[in-house]
């Protein structure tokens, strides 16, 4: 799946690629993939509309890229 992301300036930067397989990190989750904030972002996560991160360190988390990559086809008009 390809993401293209905008800059603030309104400039094209390069797609952003989920991988294949593995984690992605809040702040592509956020920026590139989802286009919302951290607020939103573990508000969601709270009710239930987005899936958990899982620890990846003492002080580090992400989301299994299989995990949204389900949820973005879930959210996908028929």
């Amino acid at each position: 799946m390809v993401m293209t992301a905008v800059s603030n300036s309104g400039l094209e930067r390069q797609p952003y690629r989920l991988p294949e397989v593995g984690f992605v990190r809040a702040k592509h989750l956020m920026v590139d993939v989802l286009s919302i904030g951290r607020t939103t972002l573990y508000a969601w996560i709270k009710a239930g509309v987005f899936p958990a991160p899982v620890p990846l360190g003492p002080k580090a988390v992400g989301w299994r890229v299989e995990d949204v990559r389900a949820w973005l086809a879930s959210r996908e008009p028929a």
